[in-house]
């Protein structure tokens, strides 16, 4: 999530069922892997203003989704609010927003794994029947029956009001649906959807700045079939008087875990809900800031988790490019 400008957190829940698409699905995994560009090494040319360009994308893994060890893996730079989504195969994709790719900028990109994140190649991500910028915002993913649904935001007036979904038979290509979520008069940017007990569940971040509402709220929506949700309260996740934003939503067999973050240096952190709506803090610090790694500055945020092929989780998770 980036403070000064308007990109929001997203978060990827993969194999849930809740909808269905008229997209024709395939098994993108048979195509051989040939990266469209090479990730940019460093940070971009907008000294002082913080946004993706300032910004990289990392990764942990752990065995029991508690205690997590870096890798010291650095998959893009100019790069930010990563989100994970596996196919059918198993093949990992990592959404994000970049700010060098290719020869485009400011730009929705993905990162393919077939080792459980050892090592990628990065493509274009292409949209059709989208108007404005022509793309979807900060996307969030979601796969199911051979489809990914993809989620993101619609600036309208300056801010960001309008949650919208397109989908994709190969992970690449996404084709404008509908309009997921709104709020009038408000902003509504994507924070997490999961499923749970038959019903999507999504949390839209409130505000951020310029929204008349508390900083760190979350409204929170309901859906039975994962293309239109309803408004059904606010969530505010506050630890010792500091507001965080959430990350992933985890399902276990237990029930969902929510990864949460700040921009302030504080660990990531989690909340876990075993009927999949009341949500309490747990005692675990996730993932701390390490400013002497080399890799890592100011912060560690918009963690998103993925179980690999092993049984192991892989998380990614963002921070700034040191000087």
């Amino acid at each position: 999530m980036n403070i000064a400008q308007p990109w929001w957190i997203i978060t990827i829940v993969f194999g849930l069922s809740g909808f269905t698409s008229g997209c024709s699905g395939s098994d993108p995994s048979s195509e051989p892997l040939v990266s469209d560009f090479q990730p940019p090494s460093g940070a971009g040319d907008m000294a002082g203003i913080e946004g993706p360009w300032a910004r990289r994308i990392l990764t942990a893994y752990s065995d029991d989704g508690l205690t997590w060890v870096k890798s010291g893996q650095v998959l893009s730079d100019q790069a930010d609010v990563g989100a994970l989504v596996a196919d059918a195969s198993g093949r990992i994709y990592m959404y994000y927003l970049g700010w060098t790719v290719g020869e485009r900028q400011n730009v929705p990109a993905v990162a393919i794994s077939d080792d459980d994140g050892e090592t990628w190649t990065f493509h274009h991500v292409e949209f059709v029947g989208f108007t404005g910028s022509g793309y979807l915002s900060d996307p969030a993913v979601v796969f199911r029956d051979g489809i990914f649904r993809m989620y993101g935001t619609v600036t309208e007036g300056g801010m960001i009001r309008t949650l919208a979904y397109g989908d994709s038979s190969d992970g690449i290509t996404f084709s404008r649906g509908g309009t997921a979520f709104e709020v009038d008069g408000e902003q509504a940017g994507v924070a997490s959807i999961y499923f749970h007990e038959n019903q999507w569940h999504l949390l839209s971040l409130a505000s951020l700045g310029g929204s008349t509402v508390e900083n760190g709220t979350h409204w929170t929506a309901v859906s039975t079939d994962g293309a239109t949700f309803e408004r059904t309260g606010t969530q505010l996740f506050t630890i010792s008087g500091q507001s965080y934003f959430t990350g992933n939503p985890f399902e276990t067999n237990a029930g969902v875990r929510m990864y949460v973050f700040t921009p302030s240096g504080m660990p990531i952190r989690s909340y876990f809900a075993s009927d999949g709506v009341t949500f309490a803090l747990e005692a675990t610090e996730h993932l701390v800031l390490d400013e002497s790694s080399g890799l890592e500055d100011s912060y560690v945020g918009e963690p998103d988790v993925i179980e690999v092929s092993d049984g192991r989780y892989l998380m990614i998770y963002s921070t700034l490019i040191p000087d």
